[in-house]
């Protein structure tokens, strides 16, 4: 069963998997001194984000499963009026990447981490982009 990672503000993180359309990749920094809380960044290539219909501006809903084995994580599509999701903005500088900023409040993800999501452990269908959990 996913459950919503909600999250409450916005931060920056270090950029990861920009060298590539197709990749999938992530980053987590913090607490820091000033922010309790970690910043978490997905950052979602233009090819990968075509092929599961998200374009700019998008609302996604950041989903987990904690149940199954291994953990699983659902990038998902949601309406305007879902004010859960986050929007999925420009990735900075490089043109090639769209970027999920939240705040983990929830401890929900490793700190600090960064990588790139194997293609091998990510399906796209109708529902959005399913992937192996970070651990």
């Amino acid at each position: 069963m996913f459950e919503i990672i909600n999250s409450n503000g916005i931060g920056r993180g270090q950029r990861c998997g920009r060298d590539t359309k197709a990749t999938l990749g992530f980053s987590s920094k913090g607490p820091t001194k000033k922010s309790k809380s970690k910043v978490v960044c997905f950052y979602v290539g233009v090819d990968l984000a075509k092929k599961a219909r998200f374009i700019k501006g998008d609302r996604v809903l950041i989903m987990k499963d904690k149940y199954a084995t291994p953990c699983m994580g659902l990038l998902k599509r949601t309406t305007v009026d879902d004010t859960r999701g986050r929007i999925l903005g420009a990735g900075g500088i490089s043109k090639n990447i769209y970027r999920l900023t939240i705040t983990d409040s929830l401890n929900v993800f490793p700190s600090p981490a960064k990588g790139v999501i194997s293609l091998e452990n990510i399906v796209i269908n109708d529902d959005g982009i399913y992937f192996d959990w970070p651990e």
